[in-house]
């Protein structure tokens, strides 16, 4: 049986995905879903950490390779201010479970899933998430109240276990050619 949708699964939006993760009180509601997803929740220092609520008390960042804040979207701010990089997801529904989540950052996306995400018997909602779609997309910065800023240090969050060193680059050319055939695979750029 699958696992129904959560908030959690906006870790799966990192540029690198955690193994250890830190959670401070206020998001505790995470911590079954991130151990039905295979994340190690430890107390203390760990890849990213995953904190809930307004201001978070800010004085956490320092030190941390990722960190998740699910609430106030104005921490986004200070998240970048302290060297982050930062991408805003807005979950569908905004409250409980989220069928989807879109970074806002993509107005074309953001404005595909608000208005055709989540459908809604009564026709006002469906007008409602029309206009909201349309205005994300055309970059309008909407006061949503809740939002799940995903912040990273350039280069994004490093799992804690030992990769191999290849890891995600192309590794020496293959066949019994010493070069590439010119109209194969093999001598193509990526």
């Amino acid at each position: 049986m699958p696992t129904p949708e959560d908030r959690a699964d906006a870790l799966f939006a990192l540029p690198a995905l955690p193994r250890r993760i830190s959670l401070r009180a206020e998001a505790a509601e995470w911590e079954s879903a991130l151990t039905r997803r295979g994340f190690e929740v430890v107390a203390g220092k760990a890849d990213v950490l995953v904190t809930a609520g307004a201001d978070c008390g800010m004085d956490f960042v320092s030190g941390w390779r990722g960190i998740v804040v699910d609430g106030d979207p104005e921490v986004a701010k200070k998240l970048r201010a302290a060297g982050y990089e930062v991408s805003s997801l807005l979950s569908l529904p905004v409250h409980g479970n989220p069928l989807l989540f879109t970074d806002l950052a993509g107005r074309g996306a953001t404005r595909y899933a608000v208005q055709q995400g989540i459908s809604h018997p009564e026709r006002w909602k469906s007008i409602r998430n029309d206009l909201v779609g349309a205005a994300l997309g055309l970059g309008v910065k909407l006061p949503f109240g809740r939002l799940i800023s995903m912040a990273a240090r350039p280069g994004g969050p490093r799992p804690s276990s030992t990769q191999p060193a290849s890891w995600g680059r192309p590794g020496p050319p293959t066949g019994s050619c010493s070069s590439p055939r010119v109209g194969s695979f093999d001598a193509m750029p990526f």
